[in-house]
């Protein structure tokens, strides 16, 4: 909790340095013009605004424009080899947690197929990561009279609850490996994800108990079919819209 209320505090900081560099450049960038020794910018200004007329300005306008001059060259050179390289890391730090949350989907999903129908074809779980289609798949009958939702959890047993939870506890592993490397310039997905995680760490001991079934359903049915208890079913992914936010 600390580190997370740590990791907001350099987020806001950082937001407030982005803010402060990009204030200085654009400075920076305007007295390079207004400095300049040919006068044009300060002949444009004049004409829309009344200037004072310095004598012996000259000197000021050299010190002035060579100042925004090597302000203005600092920043490009830090954006290119600090903020780029950056940005560059965190995008494949994405496409890493992107693919991951993939395998956990397809993981879980394999084993709640099994579970529903006994078996399952090759490609099948693929095609049910969509949020829609897992829930109208596992909402309708297999053929024994209740929906396949309600069989997985009729189904669920010592070996399939441990699975689960291992797949659970991997992905859980990987959103903390993915904040500790990458520096998420906003709240929100910050935010969201340090909550994902505390929900994961709080189903680690599923055990078959009936309203520990019932949890563990629950959770799983709230990322793979997108159901939300205020807003109801989403339209989108929720987490794959706030990781593709950072």
């Amino acid at each position: 909790m600390l580190r997370a209320h740590l990791s907001m505090g350099m987020i806001s900081l950082r937001k407030l340095l982005d803010q402060v560099l990009v204030a200085i450049g654009v400075v920076s960038l305007a007295s390079m013009f207004f400095a300049h020794e040919n006068p044009f910018a300060r002949d444009w200004w004049c004409g829309l605004a009344p200037c004072a007329t310095l004598p012996n300005a000259t000197p000021g306008y050299k010190i002035l424009y060579d100042l925004a001059v090597g302000t203005f060259v600092t920043l490009i050179f830090y954006f290119l080899v600090v903020r780029l390289p950056d940005y560059r890391k965190r995008l494949r730090f994405k496409k890493l947690i992107v693919e991951q949350y993939r395998s956990f989907k397809i993981k879980s999903i394999s084993m709640l197929l099994g579970l529903a129908d006994g078996s399952y074809s090759a490609g099948h779980p693929e095609k049910l990561i969509s949020q829609h289609e897992f829930k109208e798949y596992f909402k309708a009958q297999n053929g024994t009279g209740e929906d396949r939702w309600s069989r997985v959890a009729n189904s669920l047993d010592d070996y399939h609850v441990r699975e689960l939870l291992k797949a659970c506890e991997k992905f859980r592993d990987d959103i903390a490996f993915f904040l500790n490397n990458v520096d998420v310039p906003d709240d929100k997905p910050f935010e969201f994800l340090n909550r994902l995680s505390d929900v994961i760490f709080q189903v680690r001991d599923t055990t078959t108990d009936y309203d520990d079934i019932k949890s563990l359903c629950r959770f799983l049915w709230e990322i793979l079919a997108g159901w939300d208890w205020v807003e109801g079913y989403r339209k989108t992914d929720i987490i794959q819209d706030m990781i593709d936010a950072i």
